[in-house]
């Protein structure tokens, strides 16, 4: 799993067990983030998304062998010698389902050459392919493995939610960008990301700007619906331009993300136990999650999961989901992505055929 903040890369082996009929059961027997180095932080970077054609080729390609090469690596350190496959999500360069496109980097074939275990990738494409967001997909992963909270925060490089809702299924979506843009201003100020929240805390947040962002029409619209960093560049761009100071933006930012958690979060008041299990890297933001319960009614709690679920959530997701392609199961909720039912996504790559 390798997501929009160019955090790193993301390997977990878990093994599932049914757990009744609705549910399963889960085993971490390996974790670990491989952090991207400086040649791949720069080929993954913002050179990638307006390079040329020949460039993202080549990337894609040689990003698909470098994955394969970690995943033999980590098999080999950890002695998993049964490994069935390999679910990799790849790295998103664009997502534009609003015109019917969508596509990660990570070639497949690539992948199984250099680790020689069957893969699937491309999770995405065929949702969107039938008119979908090809987003979120992990509230199946919410559903089947943790639906005992009232919802399931995610704070990546976008913050995405998930939760049931009676007849309509698990609903879920894109609420804010995140990461993605508090790291952008933490690395402004030398550092690789706001670490606690306590550059965002040291600053003033800008009154104009904070009214102006929290009044986006993406907000206004109504789920299922999901972000990308072209909508970022588009909406965001003067904002991300900025030359004032990074700590005012970053705490101008925070303000914003807390905000519209509290607008999603808000009218699950009531509902189940009001238990909302936050992972990704924004969980270990504490200004961000203090400021965001601030804004909560009682009822509602934020509640931080072990480090491993915190990191590994979306990676275990994506191996679920590739479980249930070799299984021949719908790994994708149409509730979630605005399809008409569910369906399996995914293509396969040395796996004998079902």
């Amino acid at each position: 799993m390798s997501g929009t903040s160019l955090d790193g890369l993301d390997l977990v082996a878990v093994q599932f067990r049914k757990n009744g009929r609705t549910s399963l059961s889960f085993n971490i027997l390996a974790s670990e983030t491989l952090p991207y180095n400086d040649e791949w932080h720069s080929r993954l970077g913002p050179s990638l998304f307006g390079g040329s054609a020949q460039q993202l080729v080549e990337t894609h390609w040689a990003y698909g062998t470098w994955l394969g090469q970690q995943v033999k690596s980590f098999t080999d350190k950890n002695s998993l010698e049964k490994v069935v496959a390999v679910g990799s999500h790849g790295h998103t360069v664009f997502h534009r389902p609003d015109v019917g496109y969508t596509y990660q980097i990570g070639e497949g074939h690539a992948i199984l050459e250099a680790c020689g275990i069957p893969v699937i990738t491309d999770f995405r494409s065929a949702n969107v392919a039938r008119g979908g967001q090809g987003a979120p997909l992990v509230p199946l992963g919410d559903q089947l493995l943790f639906g005992e909270y009232t919802a399931c925060l995610n704070l990546g490089g976008f913050a995405n939610l998930s939760y049931p809702h009676g007849t309509q299924g698990r609903i879920a979506y894109d609420i804010v960008p995140c990461n993605i843009v508090l790291n952008e201003f933490a690395q402004r100020m030398g550092f690789p990301f706001d670490e606690g929240g306590e550059l965002a805390q040291s600053g003033q947040p800008l009154g104009s700007w904070l009214n102006e962002l929290n009044h986006l029409p993406f907000y206004q619209e109504a789920p299922p619906k999901s972000l990308g960093v072209e909508w970022l560049k588009e909406h965001m761009g003067d904002f991300l331009d900025s030359q004032l100071l990074s700590q005012d933006l970053l705490a101008t930012f925070t303000k914003h993300i807390a905000f519209q958690l509290f607008r999603a979060l808000e009218p699950l008041a009531g509902m189940g136990n009001g238990e909302i299990m936050v992972t990704g890297g924004g969980a270990y933001n504490h200004y961000l999650i203090a400021t965001t319960q601030s804004l909560l009614p009682s009822s509602l709690q934020l509640k931080i999961p072990s480090k491993q679920l915190i990191e590994y959530k979306e990676a275990l997701v994506f191996a679920l989901l590739a479980q249930r392609y070799m299984l021949g199961m719908p790994n994708c909720l149409a509730s979630a992505t605005g399809v008409a039912k569910d369906h399996t996504g995914g293509v396969g790559f040395g796996i004998k055929s079902r």
